[in-house]
């Protein structure tokens, strides 16, 4: 037994040529991880112009606190899951880091070195902690997946490759540690618990055999680690990157808040009806989307049957964006109108969509396009506050278009202006709310715990709360 002050050895029982090979091969990973990103940027460009983005700093802000913090997505099992494994391989990164700088800078320029003593007996058990939990994270994912069969996600071999390959690089890292520890049996081995574990297996056994061990499994893992580096832009590991860009580029306004259409009377268009339409960011979000089906679980119209998937919406735009389907038209190829028009846009997708990747576009007033409506009535059976009326004489539905021309000029609704005893009001919704309160539903309108419209009501006395059936009509002759 050998007593070694705690110091992290570089590089030993490492060949010249290997150690050579690792830097070699380390460059030419980064390389072409940084060219598959550049060409994802560009894959993203549309042929619109981009649209412009305001408040960087609060969006990066965001970005950061949803990244690191993952708040969308703590409140389930599954979520919780990632939030482990996401920590666990940033500290193995950052650990990889630091040795490389301990080595590579602190040593070979300035003679010193960082990992010694008792900063590398923390930084082992650090990593060791970080690396157990990875690991278990993953197993958690594989029994989801491939176990239980969790019906929100896919048990493919995309994703059985995704979690191996993971689970392979933490595993022969153990495996080096162990074959390490087995051979120099430092007195601080006990520190790196899980490696000093797996040592116990190779005590006893030839140390030139185990440093043969040692050498190969060295190898295979630093090629799996730098083989891991430059597939990123190229496999699943691409939302690492994509993901959050796509929630910096996200909208700040509240779910459903809508921007005012500039010009709306010279608008050729409402809506999408071919892919080129679609702007950069749009293309941004479709990219970011991480297949968590999330958006799907909570979909009301996916579980009532429709012809609806947001999840494979989200991924068939995707696909389109990166020349799948590209002779396909949008509509009715790429989305059928059923999927279409199975949508209620209540919003339910956007609000646990980790990524952003599904949104309401800033189109400004929900409006009925007469010339595109074809009066299936669904629109009608899924409000619930019966908006959408059907006119038979026309054929198509219609519906309260908010007034947007005179909003436009400035000017209210004609229904404000117009109401003898000045009942109504309309204007910025903390402004209203502010004057009025916060009541936002009466009987017999829904609750607005679901809803979440942008109104206030200051109810009458004889008024009644939300789901009261006791009230009757005192005036049918005059409705």
């Amino acid at each position: 037994m050998q007593d070694l002050t705690p110091l992290r050895p570089a590089f030993w029982n490492v060949p010249l040529w290997a150690e050579i090979g690792v830097y070699v091969i380390g460059i030419a990973a980064v390389v072409l991880c940084i060219a598959g990103i550049v060409r994802a940027v560009k894959q993203r460009q549309a042929t619109t112009q981009p649209e412009p983005l305001a408040d960087r700093n609060a969006r990066l802000g965001r970005t950061l606190l949803e990244v690191f913090w993952q708040k969308r997505i703590r409140d389930t099992a599954a979520g919780k899951n990632h939030f482990v494994l996401f920590w666990g391989f940033i500290f193995l990164f950052f650990g990889t880091a630091i040795a490389t700088i301990d080595w590579d800078i602190a040593w070979l320029v300035f003679g010193k070195r960082i990992l010694s003593g008792n900063i590398y007996l923390a930084y082992k058990f650090v990593l060791d902690l970080a690396g157990l939990l990875a690991l278990i994270a993953l197993g958690f994912s594989f029994w989801r997946r491939f176990i239980s069969h969790d019906p929100k996600v896919e048990a493919n071999w995309r994703f059985a490759l995704v979690l191996g390959s993971l689970a392979f690089i933490i595993l022969t890292g153990f495996l080096l540690e162990a074959l390490r520890l087995a051979v120099q049996q430092p007195q601080w081995a006990g520190v790196s618990f899980v490696g000093n574990a797996l040592a116990q297996i190779f005590i006893g056994t030839d140390p030139e055999t185990l440093k043969v061990y040692h050498t190969f499994i060295w190898v295979i893992h630093g090629l799996a680690s730098l083989g891991f580096i430059a597939s990123i832009p190229l496999t699943y590991y691409a939302h690492l990157f994509k993901t959050p860009t796509s929630i910096y580029v996200k909208k700040p306004e509240p779910r459903g808040a809508l921007a005012k259409i500039e010009d709306i009377e010279e608008q050729e268009r409402f809506g999408i009806s071919e892919f080129s339409q679609f702007g950069r960011i749009d293309r941004i979000r479709f990219d970011g989307c991480t297949e968590c089906g999330r958006c799907t679980s909570v979909c009301p119209a996916a579980a009532s049957g429709a012809p609806l998937d947001p999840k494979a919406l989200i991924l068939s735009l995707k696909a389109r964006m990166n020349g799948i389907d590209a002779d396909k038209p949008l509509i009715d190829g790429i989305v059928s109108k059923d999927a279409l028009w199975s949508c209620t846009t209540c919003g339910a997708c956007t609000k646990v969509c980790p990524s952003g990747a599904m949104h309401k576009r800033e189109d400004g007033f929900v409006v009925v396009n007469e010339e595109v409506c074809i009066g299936c009535r669904y629109c009608h059976m899924a409000c619930p506050y019966g908006a959408p009326q059907y006119n038979a004489d026309k054929g198509h539905m219609t519906k309260c278009d908010g007034c947007h021309e005179r909003v436009a000029e400035g000017k209210k609704p004609i229904c404000v202006e117009s109401c003898p005893l000045r009942a109504l009001d309309f204007g910025p919704i903390a402004e209203l709310r502010a004057k009025h309160g916060q009541l936002a539903a009466v009987a017999p309108l829904p609750s607005a715990h679901f809803t979440r419209p942008s109104i206030v009501i200051k109810p009458n006395a004889n008024a009644r709360p939300c789901g009261d059936t006791t009230g009757y009509l005192a005036n049918p002759k005059e409705v």
